[in-house]
């Protein structure tokens, strides 16, 4: 049997016989890898096979209303939580404030003053 390196934006384990795309939210830029690397936190890769994860530039920042965690997929926010594109973590409404219902975006355009 004869080993062939996998490609860049795929890793093959210890005991694999094939080569898997790396997961979504990682990435591989080196020929031959046995693990990928992590997107930054607020960025990540999409889960689009046909998309390649060759690249740190494939890791694109999250939209607005989503977040992620270093080596993770963006995920939404949590109803009355807001964050701005790229963002590694969602936030709430200053004190006095309360969220638009569905809004996405920051603060300013989220958050609105409690009537008073």
């Amino acid at each position: 049997d004869t080993c062939t390196d996998c490609s860049a934006g795929q890793y093959s384990g210890s005991a694999s016989t094939s080569c898997s795309l790396c997961d979504v939210g990682k990435y591989s830029d080196n020929v031959g890898t046995q693990t990928c690397s992590d997107c930054d936190a607020g960025k990540s890769t999409t889960g689009d096979e046909t998309t390649d994860h060759d690249s740190v530039e494939d890791c694109t920042e999250c939209d607005v209303g989503k977040y992620s965690g270093e080596g993770e997929p963006c995920s939404v926010c949590s109803a009355g939580q807001y964050s701005e594109a790229g963002s590694p973590l969602c936030s709430e409404c200053s004190a006095g404030k309360l969220i638009i219902e569905g809004g996405t975006g920051n603060e300013s355009s989220v958050c609105t003053d409690c009537a008073s």
